[in-house]
């Protein structure tokens, strides 16, 4: 290595020398060639516990130090852009850190700080790594540091216990991802908004409670898990992996998170989830151990998650996969047939859909309305068919949003209509031939005692009930086919 250095400008090969005779290594470096000689571009080097000589480089863009002692003074290269400080011994307060105005990226990990530098005069800092120190407060934070700029923070394996309600990375409007698993945080209350940040990680802390999560609109990840590894650069220290352990029983307290998909909850003891309906493109809540739950407890969630997807391995871990948006409201007619109201995420409305066995079986587009007639004309007519045939009521012209209906109200005008035809023993008459009979089919073919007991009545009965649209409608359907040739030939009797 040290004939190559006879192609640098002299006094940077002298400063490389001075850094191999006090026991150091040169890991890695690339030149730049500026007006006729060669100057350092990148440098790695590994002082091996010593102490960092006076250096002077004037065109390092890129430094990487291990091991070393750095003095109070440290050093100052004038166009540094990357600086990464591992496993070295720094001054209390390195501010000859806050001399380099052009950096973007600084590293100072594993160096036993115990607060964060200032950082302020740093105005093009993009991303900051401060993991694995001594740290125990972000209260100043957007006082250290200069958040015009800054993209990422990882303080991740540190001392801190309190988040103070996210206030202190408010200042910072460009932050995307924030790391702050491996601390000592008990609770989480963050009420702050932090407009652009799309990943925080709070995994491996100490956190038993959710006080609030909200106002983070950007927010697509979110890791609560005690399951989370580092990968970033060296990963030589202890994680203290039973020491920072969440503890989170209640999944609660989460809103204003608009785009929020993931929530990682693996290894908590979650016995209760609520306030997901609230989250309109919640997607998976990751894993949680049945060991933990009681066959309730694991019901429960059943119940109030409409669309899931359940997977079970060996070590009897429950995996929760939501398929879709939670319901605004949810009806049940009976334990094959639900109703909710659910919004439509291509087009942002909400829609009534009728579910058999927690499967979507059709969105009920048209809800019938039937009005006040003459009594005598009322006794005319025994079915919805026959008011809709009567008024031309076609399910393809008036819609209930052309009269003014909330999908609220529509909503609860589908949940009366199926009630009482449930309440009747699925009496066809109740509902429009185009629902009620594939209904009675599906229910039929699930196994529905009343269904099977008159499924094939209802059809004999409404083809001889006289209405030809019903008739045309059972026979263009096939549900005559469902008829014995004995059944059918006493229906033409």
């Amino acid at each position: 290595m040290l004939n190559h250095f006879d192609k640098l400008n002299s006094d940077e090969a002298n400063y490389l020398k001075k850094i191999i005779n006090i026991g150091g290594k040169i890991k890695f470096y690339i030149t730049i060639k500026v007006k006729g000689d060669e100057y350092l571009k990148n440098l790695k080097v590994n002082l091996n516990g010593s102490i960092l000589p006076d250096l002077n480089f004037q065109y390092l863009k890129k430094f990487v130090i291990h091991n070393a002692i750095i003095k109070k003074d440290g050093f100052y290269f004038p166009e540094l852009s990357e600086c990464r400080i591992f496993n070295s011994n720094l001054p209390s307060k390195p501010v000859f850190i806050n001399l380099h105005t052009k950096i973007f990226e600084l590293i100072i990990r594993s160096c036993n700080l115990a607060t964060i530098p200032k950082l302020d005069n740093m105005k093009y800092l993009r991303l900051l790594n401060l993991s694995n120190n001594k740290i125990n407060s972000i209260k100043s934070l957007h006082n250290d540091i200069c958040c015009d700029n800054i993209q990422q923070i990882d303080l991740s394996h540190n001392k801190i216990s309190n988040l103070y309600d996210f206030k202190p990375f408010s200042y910072c409007f460009k932050i995307r991802d924030l790391y702050l698993s491996f601390n000592q945080i008990n609770s989480v209350n963050i009420t702050y908004s932090v407009p652009k940040l799309t990943n925080l990680i709070l995994s491996n802390n100490n956190i038993y409670r959710i006080d609030a999560i909200k106002n983070l609109p950007s927010l697509k990840r979110l890791n609560l898990s005690n399951s989370y590894s580092d990968n970033n650069f060296d990963n030589n220290f202890d994680n203290n992996s039973d020491k920072n352990k969440n503890n989170i029983s209640r999944l609660e307290n989460l809103s204003n998170l608009p785009n929020l998909e993931t929530i990682n909850i693996t290894g908590n003891p979650i016995s209760h989830i609520s306030g997901l309906e609230f989250l309109p493109k919640i997607k998976d809540i990751g894993y949680i151990h049945l060991k933990s739950l009681s066959k309730k407890q694991i019901q429960n969630m059943i119940n109030y998650i409409h669309e899931i997807e359940l997977t079970i391995d060996d070590d009897d871990i429950l995996n929760i996969s939501i398929l879709g948006p939670f319901p605004k409201y949810s009806f049940k007619i009976n334990k094959h047939i639900k109703l909710i109201l659910i919004k439509n995420l291509n087009n942002n409305k909400y829609e009534t859909k009728l579910l058999v066995d927690n499967e979507n079986f059709i969105q009920c587009r048209h809800l019938f309305i039937i009005p006040s007639f003459d009594k005598n004309e009322n006794n005319s007519k025994n079915s919805i068919d026959d008011f809709s045939d009567e008024l031309n009521y076609s399910t393809e012209s008036i819609k209930p949003e052309d009269m003014g209906l909330l999908p609220e109200e529509m909503f609860w005008g589908h949940c009366s209509n199926l009630q009482a035809w449930n309440e009747h023993n699925y009496d066809t008459k109740l509902l429009h031939r185009s629902l009620a009979f594939p209904l009675l089919e599906k229910l039929t073919e699930i196994g529905d005692p009343i269904a099977k007991k008159v499924f094939k009545e209802e059809i004999a009965k409404r083809y001889t009930s006289g209405n030809k649209n019903v008739q045309e409608f059972l026979k263009n359907e096939g549900y005559l086919n469902y008829l014995s040739k004995i059944e059918f030939e006493s229906l033409k009797k």
